[in-house]
């Protein structure tokens, strides 16, 4: 079995091992944010580039702010990664999903559906809003 798909099939079954011990249904419409990210990544990189100073790190890293060449080699650092993660994704060999992990949750409101990604949208399993906000 090639490497990815190898990689591939184990997180999957994490995911649905997930799922069965916690009551979690994965959405079927999980969205791929693979083909955005070579662009997301240089445009990080540009803003690195444009913005980063040794004192904007001062407070977190105390130790770049007084060595100017520790603070080209963190910069060097997180361009290199940009770069290479940046190929990574446009070669295919790194992927990124959005998953939607849903359950079914009672209260006084009635049966409403909760989505990990994003707040709580209460709705009836027939799909009409739930009697009370």
């Amino acid at each position: 079995m090639h490497r990815k798909a190898a990689s591939r099939s184990i997180v999957w079954k994490t995911i649905q091992r997930v799922c069965l011990a916690s009551s979690l249904q994965l959405s079927t419409d999980t969205d791929s944010c693979a083909a955005d990210y070579p662009r997301t990544l240089r445009e990080w990189d540009r803003r690195l580039k444009a913005n980063l100073t040794q004192d904007m790190l001062a407070s977190d890293m105390p130790e770049l702010q007084a060595d100017e060449s520790a603070f080209q080699a963190f910069k060097r650092k997180w361009h290199y990664l940009f770069a290479y993660a940046g190929a990574g994704f446009a070669k295919g060999y790194i992927t990124c999903h959005m998953m939607t992990f849903i359950r079914e949750v009672s209260s006084a409101c009635g049966t409403f559906t909760q989505c990990l990604t994003s707040s709580v949208a209460p709705v009836m399993k027939d799909d009409t809003p739930a009697p009370c906000d």
